[in-house]
């Protein structure tokens, strides 16, 4: 494989992770796994495909996550489960079409609403032609574009570019799952004083990761609504994260916030509000069509 295939393995890879499947975190970015969101909402936006991934998101002490069949979904029945997922971060692929059904299995939690229905659809690929005329000369070209692109938050302009790359690395591209993520220490560059400054000089961007390190003697984490980051409030936590070395995925394109719970601690500026955005990666055919020019949109840090 020439050097030119191998630039643009490194500039694609990213690209075709976010493209050939998404990550869903359940209810995000205004909700998450719990008694408020509306999930017959949620699900209305999304376009569910082979590949894709669903993310659930919760405190372990007050909820769960169950499988079910159609009828135990229905009567919120949790008797004769297809999974259980416990852990408060749980992560279901969805590597087959059709729906699948998943309830919160602990009592009335269902009957409040906490269940949601997810239709899994084929990818759908289609050919487009697009053609330039320049003097006498008339020039056609091939793109190919993911309909599910749109879902996974890619720009569908730049899938289609992905026809300007040539055949045999198309083929290896097309291994890649998920673009490699990056792990962003709370707090641990640049010496600020208040992790405020720090998450305003840092680009936060879907597939990355937060990473809180901190001593459980006398800290721990909370995730919370922006109201309740506003008031240092941590009374209905969307999630809790007392290890001291804890990870939390970016999954979604949305303001995610953490507070410490415990008291004073938030009021005294234990507190970070992280803005994560699309990631962008953009592919442009060169001069003679044939896929030999590439273009990274820059990551700010």
């Amino acid at each position: 494989m020439g050097t030119k295939a191998l630039i643009l393995i490194t500039v694609v890879i990213a690209m075709l992770g976010m493209a050939l499947g998404a990550s869903h975190t359940v209810g995000a970015p205004d909700g998450s796994w719990d008694l408020r969101t509306n999930y017959s909402q949620w699900v209305s936006r999304i376009r569910f495909t082979i590949g894709d991934e669903l993310k659930f998101q919760y405190s372990t002490a007050v909820h769960n996550v169950v499988e079910v069949s159609k009828t135990g979904y229905d009567s919120c029945n949790d008797s004769s489960p297809i999974a259980s997922f416990p852990t408060g971060n749980d992560v279901v692929p969805l590597a087959t079409v059709g729906t699948r059904y998943f309830i919160c299995g602990v009592s009335r939690h269902c009957d409040a609403g906490m269940k949601v229905e997810v239709n899994v659809k084929s990818k759908v690929v289609r050919t487009m032609q697009r053609c330039r005329r320049t003097g006498n000369r008339r020039r056609c070209q091939s793109e190919t574009v993911l309909s599910s692109s749109a879902a996974a938050d890619v720009d569908q302009s730049a899938v289609a570019r992905l026809a300007c790359v040539p055949k045999e690395l198309v083929k290896v591209l097309k291994t890649v799952s998920s673009p490699k993520r990056i792990m962003r220490k709370i707090g641990s560059t640049g010496g600020d004083s208040h992790v405020s400054q720090w998450a305003s000089r840092i680009r936060f961007t879907t597939g990355d990761e937060l990473k809180f390190q901190y001593s459980a003697a006398v800290h721990n984490v909370v995730e919370v609504s922006k109201t309740e980051h506003d008031s240092c409030n941590g009374s209905s936590p969307v999630a809790t994260s007392p290890t001291g070395n804890d990870v939390v995925p970016l999954a979604a394109v949305g303001i995610r916030y953490f507070i410490c719970g415990i008291p004073g601690c938030c009021n005294a500026g234990m507190k970070v509000e992280v803005n994560v955005k699309r990631k962008e990666v953009r592919m442009c055919s060169g001069a003679d069509g044939e896929g030999t020019g590439v273009a990274a949109s820059p990551r700010q840090y």
